[in-house]
This record gives structure tokens, C-alpha cells and sequence, in this order.
């Protein structure tokens, strides 16, 4: 009952919002979730045997086994597990908040701004197109309950599987090592070097095993994209959009680091979100 009593509001208001958003889309014809059947087959099996599509296992071979398990269309397999992944992002991200001292109503408001960010209420708009995002936010979210909880082995592991479900998640190392190196005295040394080169050590040889020449045409996009005055500015608003509330939390987090009240989590949250987007911002402008 007591789990019931904290985790029905957050997983209520995650269930309402993605509702909003499946409306939306089933609504708009320009959401692949509209789209024949048959055509979106065609979708899998293009992530499948596509280059960089094709190493990132976890969406596809689950959509696969939830198809054959219950007997229906990969289209709606493929959404079925993506909604459910979603829903479960809010009370995931509750207890997260929750753990770093955040008190309930503070936690809902928080599931509230991560449910409404547009790369999770738009998720399955044209062109976001998500895939595997939804199994790397679980895997980091794990990984940082973990690193909070000093489970440090476990840190390791979640992260290294967040990385084999998108490599992207390599741009949160760096709140990663903060974290770790501000733990560093409560911890072994064996088990924080352990944890900091497993991710490392199994992504270099997961893509040494899977490589694929560099395509040629990433460098042709980067031109496309900045190829005017007017597709510039659309880049520029784009990043500016994915990011959603990160740029007012940026604003608070720089008020509330001027108060010597400020918890170390609060300044950790606040330097290792303004690393990672950051990075985040150049690998997307540039790759």
C-alpha cells in the first residue's frame, strides 16, 4: 500500500500526458503511428540491416518477440512497448528525484517537465522518429539510482547498457565522474576505477566488433543544414526546442547556486546537466 500511496500520482500523471500526446497522434496523419502496416514493416527492417541503426538491439528484437508473444502487427508491437517504456519513465524518474532529496510535490512538478519535454510528448512526431531512446533513459536513470544508492558496480553495468542501447548516453559520463569522483572517499578505489572503465572498455570493442565505415553524406547534411540563412535559423530553434525546460532549469540553477543553502546534489545536477548539454548541442550541430 505504501508503494501504491507514493507512486500512483507520478505514474497517473505520466498516463495522462502520454494519453494526450497518443491522441495527438493518432489524430495527425503525420505521425508514423498512422501509417499502413505493411509500409511500417518496411521501417524495422530498415533499422535492422541499416548501419547505425542496426547495432542498437534492444527495440528491435523486443518488438519482434512482443509481435510473435501476443500476435500482432510490429507497428503496433513496436508502439505498445514504446508507450509502456514511457510510462514507467515517470515513476522511475519520481523515485529519482525523490532520492536526491526532492520532496513529492516538487518530484510530480518534475515528471510533469519531463513528460511535457518535447523529445518525450513528441516523441513519435515527424521527424523525431524515436527507437532505442526510451531503453537509454531507463538504463541512465538506473545508473544514477545506483550511483546515489553507492551501488557502484551496478553504476557500471546500467550505464554500459545504456550505451549499447544508444551511444549517445556517452555525453552523460561526464555527470557520471562527477558523481563517482565526489563519492570517492565513501567508496574503494578498485570498485570506482572498476566502474568508470567498464562502459568505456565494452563500447570501444562492442564498435570494434560492429564497425561500418564513417557515411560520407554526414558531412553533406552538416552543409544542408546551414546552408542558408533560413535553414540555420531552423537548426539553431531546433536545438533550442530539444532541450525544452533545460534552459529555464539553467536560469534557477544559476540563482540557486549563489545561495550557500545549496545541497552538493543541487550543484552537481546543475554543472553535470550544463556539461552534457553542452556537448550534447555540439555533437548535434555537428553530426
Amino acid at each position: 500500500m505504501k508503494f501504491v500511496k507514493e507512486y500512483w500520482v507520478p505514474t497517473t500523471l505520466m498516463a495522462v500526458l502520454l494519453g494526450f500526446s497518443a491522441y495527438l497522434q493518432l489524430e495527425m496523419f503525420w505521425s508514423p503511428m498512422v501509417i499502413d502496416a505493411e509500409f511500417w514493416q518496411k521501417k524495422l527492417e530498415f533499422h535492422m540491416s541499416c548501419g547505425p541503426f542496426a547495432i542498437r538491439y534492444f527495440q528491435n528484437y523486443t518488438t519482434l518477440a512482443v509481435s510473435h508473444l501476443f500476435g500482432i502487427c510490429t507497428r503496433d508491437a513496436f508502439y505498445g512497448v514504446q508507450f509502456f517504456l514511457a510510462l514507467l519513465l515517470g515513476p522511475v524518474f519520481y523515485k529519482y528525484l525523490r532520492k536526491i532529496d526532492f520532496n513529492r510535490v516538487w518530484s510530480n512538478i518534475g515528471v510533469i517537465l519531463l513528460a511535457t519535454a518535447y523529445p518525450i510528448l513528441g516523441a513519435h512526431f515527424a521527424p523525431t522518429h524515436t527507437w532505442d531512446d526510451f531503453w537509454s533513459y531507463h538504463f541512465l536513470l538506473f545508473a544514477l539510482l545506483a550511483a546515489v544508492d553507492r551501488r557502484i558496480l551496478f553504476v557500471g553495468v546500467f550505464f554500459t547498457l545504456g550505451l549499447l542501447a544508444r551511444e549517445q548516453i556517452i555525453l552523460f559520463y561526464p555527470i557520471l565522474l562527477m558523481l563517482l569522483w565526489w563519492s570517492r572517499h565513501k567508496i574503494g578505489s578498485l570498485k570506482l576505477f572498476s566502474t568508470l572503465i567498464l562502459p568505456i572498455v565494452v563500447f570501444v570493442a562492442f564498435r570494434i566488433v560492429v564497425f561500418e565505415d564513417i557515411d560520407p553524406r554526414r558531412w553533406e547534411l552538416y552543409a544542408f543544414n546551414f546552408g542558408n540563412v533560413c535553414r540555420t535559423t531552423d537548426t539553431l530553434v531546433s536545438t533550442i526546442i530539444a532541450f525544452g525546460f533545460m534552459w529555464m532549469a539553467s536560469v534557477i540553477g544559476l540563482v540557486e547556486l549563489r545561495k550557500e543553502s545549496m545541497q552538493d546534489y543541487g550543484r552537481l545536477l546543475f554543472w553535470g546537466g550544463i556539461t552534457a548539454t553542452a556537448l550534447t548541442t555540439a555533437v548535434t550541430l555537428l553530426f
